[in-house]
């Protein structure tokens, strides 16, 4: 996708491989942060592995979401990765762009076993996110185990995934395998939302290594991301938005005042008389796909007037070809 971005030029924070500029994009009034690597840092196979990582992490969190109350329902930024134009020395600077979040950050749990016990025991958003890592492991069959969770209230950043496959997210230094699994299960206690999903692997299993799973779970109800790739936040299909110019396409209530505010009238430029025609810039920007010189009419016939965004790959497909099912087998992952 073609991105314009401006970034302060002073960060306001780094780590030891990362530093973070406040940024806005071109056509959006959507707050944003560019995370650029320092010079020994790791470069575009790395952003694009935290991408897929992040994009599975909200595909769990749409399934999780029709399990459990409101008051526990999680979500996942969503991350870009970008390449930045050639600079003068010939190079490119790879870094990423996500949506700034406003408020209190917490860290819920980590990759090691550790867990947030600081918080009332009440606490619906720590209980969630326990619970949460938990589903990731019984929902996929002992496959996959998100945690590392932090961010603020339920909106949740930077997760880190342990795989059974060692070959899976192989280039996350986070990823500590089946040595994961036992570190969170060495700490983890079952809370109420566990017992509301029905979760049944327990530590004593994992140490066993002889793993009993849910069998059937509820087929995912009608859920949707917001379409603008930048936000890809989960809506209820309900409560979404959506307008004729832009068929397929589901946008929430941040987004979605933004398609007609940064709407510019342009001069068609195809052959004939001279006319112009409506366009939006926040919709061209949030697809990732340059603004059209021609109207509607003159476009290409084949070209489609809208692509929605597309998050959690195959693991969302598989859930959405299941949503008119009652039940679905846990196997199925």
């Amino acid at each position: 996708m073609e991105l314009g971005v401006r970034r302060r030029s002073k960060p306001f924070s780094q780590g030891a491989l990362r530093v973070a500029a406040y940024a806005r994009t071109a056509a959006s009034t959507n707050h944003f942060v560019v995370k650029s690597f320092k010079k020994d840092g790791k470069h575009l196979a790395h952003l694009a592995e935290d991408m897929r990582c992040q994009a599975l992490c909200k595909a769990f969190a749409l399934e999780f979401n029709n399990l459990v109350s409101p008051q526990h329902a999680v979500d996942f930024i969503i991350t870009t990765c970008l390449k930045a134009a050639t600079g003068k020395d010939g190079t490119s600077q790879c870094m990423s762009l996500e949506p700034y979040i406003k408020g209190q950050y917490v860290k819920y749990n980590n990759n090691s076993g550790w867990v947030n016990h600081d918080l009332p025991a009440g606490d619906a958003t720590n209980q969630a996110a326990q619970a949460f890592s938990h589903f990731t492991f019984e929902r996929s069959w002992g496959q996959i185990l998100v945690c590392d969770l932090q961010g603020v209230g339920g909106l949740l950043t930077d997760p880190a995934i342990h795989t059974a496959d060692p070959n899976r997210f192989r280039l996350a230094d986070t990823n500590l395998n089946r040595e994961g699994f036992k570190f969170f299960f060495s700490t983890h206690t079952c809370n109420d939302v566990c017992k509301t999903l029905g979760l049944i692997s327990t530590a004593e299993m994992v140490m066993r290594k002889s793993l009993t799973f849910r069998e059937k779970w509820p087929a995912v109800e009608s859920t949707v991301y917001c379409s603008n790739k930048l936000c890809g936040k989960i809506v209820p299909a309900a409560g979404a938005r959506k307008a004729d110019e832009y068929p397929n396409c589901h946008w929430c209530d941040v987004c979605w005042p933004q398609l007609e505010s940064t709407k510019v009238r342009w001069m068609c430029l195809a052959p004939g008389p001279d006319h112009e025609y409506d366009v939006s810039r926040f919709f061209y920007e949030s697809q990732g796909r340059g603004m059209p010189r021609k109207c509607p009419e003159h476009q290409e016939a084949d070209e489609p007037a809208a692509r929605p965004a597309a998050v959690g790959g195959a693991v969302w497909a598989r859930m959405n070809n299941t949503a008119k099912q009652k039940n679905i087998s846990g196997r199925s992952w």
